[in-house]
């Protein structure tokens, strides 16, 4: 199990794997140390060198009308010098069994392409592929950004790119209500009014990380590297609903990602995702992203805002595309959370961003 002072090989080891991402000791320890819950690490030793590690953030759940200790599975990552020697599957079960111990009674993660399949080894299930919705901002940006093919017929890209995206600015104008003692505003901390709409709105959700001030306040005002923005909606004093959004360049893109939302009205979400767009477009960036099971409010408020299902994302590796996978550590209720129509997901559910 990890011990004090693992934490800067370990993160040397996440720097080796993970190239996309630089880790700083940080970083770790607000990730793991710092959640409010706490974690469960285990690594893999060799000759006093850590060459393998896996980690779970503990989080509280709600299923159906109880709270259980839940957990995601985070960077998990094998040295390369150490491939293929069964130090995963190892590492997986050594983990479960520590979280069974501790009555962690359901963890889920969203695994790249080789550890999914690693994890089907020892007990994990599908439950979903989590839809990608879109808007678009600037069409032809990201047409051209993502299929370079098209270079060659650019004038023609541009014109029907141009109309694509007044289709969604007439959609997105069209859908925005106009709605008396509505006030939105921004915010730098979460207080005890979120949690009295988590206590509300939960009531709609079957499976859920449970979202109170001291959980949202840690995942994302608290993170070192990256920076969130938060509009809260109020109505006559009550929270209503709020929304998480941050923008990420990517070569030539700029993309805006809605990291979590949660309303309690229909109306109120869509206000909250139209200030976004408007704050996102004056950031320029050229689509914005979200993840979002269908048959919740949410949803409907994204769809009805001009999101769609991101085409894109088709020919994206499906490890990339938000494919959540789960594991039971308490056969009593297992059934439940087979059921990908129960579990509210968004990107910030997940460590990807």
């Amino acid at each position: 199990m990890f011990q004090e002072g693992d934490q800067t090989d370990v993160v040397n080891l996440m720097n080796l794997i993970f190239s996309r991402a630089r880790f700083d000791v940080r970083l770790w320890s607000w990730k793991y140390k710092s959640a409010p819950r706490g974690f469960l690490a285990v690594v893999a030793e060799l000759d006093g060198k850590i060459v393998g590690h896996m980690g779970l953030q503990l989080v509280d759940m709600k299923v159906g009308k109880n709270v259980i200790t839940g957990s995601q599975a985070c960077d998990l990552c094998v040295h390369p010098d150490y491939l293929r020697q069964g130090m995963f599957l190892a590492m997986g079960k050594a983990l479960m069994k520590a979280a069974s111990e501790n009555e962690v009674l359901l963890t889920y993660g969203f695994p790249n392409e080789p550890a999914y399949y690693g994890h089907l080894k020892y007990g994990w299930f599908d439950v979903a592929m989590i839809q990608n919705l879109v808007t678009y901002l600037d069409t032809h940006k990201v047409a051209i950004g993502q299929f370079k093919i098209l270079n060659r017929i650019e004038p023609l890209i541009e014109k029907s790119s141009k109309f694509i995206d007044w289709l969604l600015s007439r959609r997105r104008r069209y859908s925005h209500p106009s709605i008396e003692n509505l006030e939105l505003t921004t915010i730098s901390r979460f207080d005890e009014s979120v949690d009295q709409l988590w206590s509300e709105t939960s009531k709609n959700l079957g499976i859920a990380v449970v979202r109170d001030h001291r959980y949202m306040n840690w995942r994302y005002m608290s993170r070192p590297d990256i920076r969130y923005s938060v509009f809260i909606a109020k109505k006559n004093r009550q929270v209503e609903g709020y929304i998480v959004f941050f923008a990420r360049k990517s070569g030539d893109r700029n993309v805006g990602h809605i990291v979590d939302i949660l309303g309690a009205s229909k109306d109120a979400l869509l206000c909250l995702i139209n200030a976004v767009i408007a704050d996102l477009s004056r950031q320029h960036v050229d689509s914005i992203r979200c993840w979002m099971q269908s048959g919740f409010l949410e949803y409907n408020a994204l769809r009805e805002m001009g999101f769609i299902p991101s085409f894109a994302s088709s020919f994206v590796p499906k490890g990339v595309r938000g494919r959540l996978i789960a594991r039971i550590n308490s056969k009593a209720i297992f059934q439940p959370y087979k059921d990908a129509k129960k579990w509210y997901v968004t990107s910030g559910d997940s460590d990807l961003v």
